[in-house]
């Protein structure tokens, strides 16, 4: 017996982008189409897709009112963001409002039949009722014993923490201090793929500014006064795992942009060195500082803000 194939819709007011996706997914996928916000929430309600490929910019309802609309229909259903490159900063305040990723025009085929099928073949039903038991294995032990909690906004936390961590990129936890940001950034690489390799934390407030290039990257013998020897930084440390920089809005803009090269190259120089030196490395930050305030201020990058 043939099994079910699973929907998506695709909604996009771009007839040639419509058609391109369509061609791409029908082999694999029942593909339905909406045009704009307010046919695909018709359609969301009487054709009952897995998934939805979204777009940003459309008439009549913009996609972010789209996306509120159907997570208010179907709070379950998983949606993908489309977006232009220009439009990426709106794309990830969307997945504020529960879109599970974004994707940036043109597409990367890989990439994009790699999202749908991950979206199409873990319901995010499925997902909450993993959750739960999922997170109380493996707990880190802290002196606030392991992070437990049954009230909607910690299924909440929960079920965030599960989505981020099956998907191998950065993220940036807020919250005020003392709330257990690394306690979510342990509980995190936990649940991931990495969840063998290191965990290596830093604060990046304790460390005093002429220090902390050093400690993150590593530096060369005889690059500085006093450096005898040569000396692995914490990215080297955790290779293969996971980097935890606590409290990134206290980092220089020096070295904000050093930061940045990574995220976009996976490679550093060491201080010293002319050499760069490439590891694979998850990010994971925090800050209990208001970051958005802190780019007004020109005290932090934008540009790795969004990145």
């Amino acid at each position: 017996m043939n099994e079910e194939r699973k929907k998506v819709l695709i909604v996009d007011d771009e007839v040639g982008i419509r058609d391109s996706l369509k061609l791409l997914l029908k082999g694999s996928y029942e593909v339905l189409t909406a045009e704009d916000g307010e046919e695909a929430l018709a359609k969301v309600v009487s054709e009952n897709p897995d998934m939805v490929l979204l777009d940003l910019i459309m008439p009549k309802i913009d996609g972010i009112e789209a996306l509120r609309a159907i997570k208010e229909k179907k709070p379950n259903l998983p949606i993908v963001i489309l977006t232009g490159t220009n439009t990426v900063r709106t794309a990830v305040q969307a997945m504020k409002y529960g879109a599970i990723d974004y994707l940036g025009k043109p597409f990367d085929i890989d990439e994009l039949k790699r999202i749908i099928n991950q979206a199409t073949s873990l319901s995010i039903d499925a997902f909450e009722v993993t959750a739960r038991p999922a997170v109380t294995q493996n707990l880190p032990e802290r002196d606030c014993g392991p992070m437990v909690g049954k009230s909607s906004l910690m299924e909440k936390l929960f079920q965030r923490v599960r989505q981020v961590a099956e998907r191998d990129t950065t993220v940036l936890i807020t919250g005020e201090s003392g709330t257990g940001k690394e306690l979510v950034a342990r509980l995190v690489h936990n649940q991931s793929n990495r969840k063998d390799k290191p965990f290596i934390p830093i604060n990046c407030s304790a460390i005093p500014e002429t220090l902390i290039e050093s400690e993150l990257f590593g530096h060369e013998k005889g690059a500085f006064t006093h450096a005898m020897e040569r000396r692995l930084g914490h990215f080297e440390l955790a290779n293969g795992g996971t980097l935890f920089l606590d409290e990134i809005g206290e980092l220089s803009l020096q070295v904000q942009v050093k930061l940045l090269r990574f995220l976009q190259e996976q490679e550093f120089y060491r201080v010293g060195s002319s050499k760069p030196t490439r590891v694979d490395v998850r990010i994971i930050a925090a800050t209990n500082r208001n970051l958005e305030e802190a780019i007004k201020q020109k005290t932090f990058r934008e540009d790795l803000f969004y990145r």
